[in-house]
């Protein structure tokens, strides 16, 4: 009678043993949903969407803005359509930034805007405007940076450039342009 049960116990913990493996394996096959952007998944979305940051002395460090914002809680990033940005300098000068599409990185320190980007920065007259083209653009703005590696076009008054990439800082105003850079200046 022992050995019978013992057999019995034995053949129940195998029968346990298997199932629980089983379980176990089919859990670990279930998709999750991290990083999972579908419309399916956005946690809120806004209209009209408009962010005003400002500096510790209170005062307008930029304006974000974009026709539809959508929120992703699976990978806390922010999708945006077109996105319009404005970032102000030391001399109280803009630069306007826009796109057809944005992300939002988590937290919010880096913006990427992408398709058709086009910076206006505006000058003291309208000859020191410069309008930039490219495809991509990321934007840090508590850094007052944006930078690209893609192909950017640089225009003004009596002014062609075109560059592979750029980095500029927007609170002084400074623009450095990356490599295979070439340029046509007539003054008019």
């Amino acid at each position: 009678m022992t050995r019978l049960r013992t057999i019995l116990l034995l053949a129940l913990i195998s029968l346990i043993v298997t199932l629980s493996l089983q379980y176990t394996a089919d859990i670990a096959n279930i998709p999750t949903s991290k990083g999972d952007r579908s419309e399916d998944n956005v946690d809120y979305s806004i209209n009209n969407f408009t962010l005003v940051s400002m500096n510790p002395q209170g005062q307008t460090q930029y304006h974000l803005s974009a026709e539809t914002m959508k929120h992703f809680q699976s990978d806390d990033s922010t999708k945006l359509q077109n996105p319009r940005i404005e970032l102000h300098d030391e001399t109280k000068n803009k630069w306007v930034i826009s796109a057809l599409m944005g992300d939002v990185s988590p937290h919010g320190k880096t913006i990427t805007f992408m398709k058709q980007v086009r910076i206006t920065h505006s000058g003291k007259t309208d000859q020191d405007q410069l309008t930039i083209n490219t495809e991509s653009l990321t934007i840090k703005p508590e850094q007052h940076l944006v930078s690209t590696r893609k192909q950017i076009h640089l225009t003004g008054k009596g002014l062609s450039v075109k560059s592979n990439g750029l980095k500029a800082n927007t609170q002084k105003g400074l623009i450095q342009l990356l490599s295979k850079v070439r340029g046509v200046y007539e003054n008019r």
